[in-house]
C-alpha cells in the first residue's frame, strides 16, 4: 500500500474512531495487493470497478434482491490468501462489533 493510501486510511480511522482489527488491516492490504483497489491521480483510493460490481451485488442481496454470481476459474494462492484473511477479519470484527452493541442472543464469537 502506498504511503498516501496508508495515510488516508489512518486519517479515516482517527477522525471517525473506527476500530480496525489486525486481521481487517491484513485483509485490506491483501485486497490492495490483489488489485482490488486503485489510487486516483489525486491520491483517492477507490475500489476497482469489477470489484465494486461484486460489492453492489452483495448489497442487493442484503436488500432482498436475487443475484447470479459465478466463479468461472479459481484464482490460486491469491484466492486462498484473501479467503483466509477475510475469514479472520470477519470473525475478529464481528465479534468486536456484536460485543460493543450488546447484540441480543450473542453468546459466542462469530464463526464462519
Amino acid at each position: 500500500m502506498t504511503q498516501a493510501a496508508q495515510k488516508q486510511v489512518q486519517d479515516i480511522i482517527q477522525t471517525r474512531d473506527v476500530p480496525m482489527t489486525v486481521h481487517t488491516v491484513d485483509w485490506l492490504d491483501a485486497l490492495y495487493e490483489a488489485g482490488a483497489t486503485r489510487v486516483d491521480p489525486d491520491g483517492t483510493v477507490r475500489l476497482d470497478p469489477k470489484v465494486r460490481d461484486v460489492v453492489r451485488a452483495m448489497h442487493a442481496v442484503l436488500a432482498g434482491a436475487k443475484v447470479d454470481i459465478r466463479i468461472c476459474a479459481e484464482g490460486g494462492p491469491v484466492f486462498e490468501k484473501l479467503e483466509d484473511t477475510f475469514t479472520a477479519a470477519l470473525e475478529e470484527s464481528l465479534t468486536a462489533v456484536t460485543a460493543r452493541r450488546d447484540v441480543p442472543g450473542r453468546t459466542a464469537p462469530y464463526v464462519p
